[in-house]
């Protein structure tokens, strides 16, 4: 697994997108996000952005897609 930090030091929020790695990554999920920090990890959409708000941190994890080897 690879782990992403989306770091937003600036008071106002700003979005975030995620790198295209198609045929690479199966799907992100959030760890945690300091703004809600009681919230569950949950999947992310990676065709949206993501909102990250002011003076806050997120954690992402990805897995990398299994290649098979015939």
């Amino acid at each position: 697994d690879s782990l992403m930090l989306l770091l937003n030091a600036h008071w106002e929020s700003i979005e975030f997108h995620f790198p295209r790695l198609i045929g690479i990554v199966t799907d992100f999920e959030r760890l945690f996000d300091t703004f809600m920090p009681a919230a569950p990890t949950a999947p992310v959409n990676l065709n949206h952005s993501y909102t990250l708000q002011g003076r806050s941190t997120a954690l992402f994890r990805w897995t990398p897609r299994l290649q098979v080897v015939e």
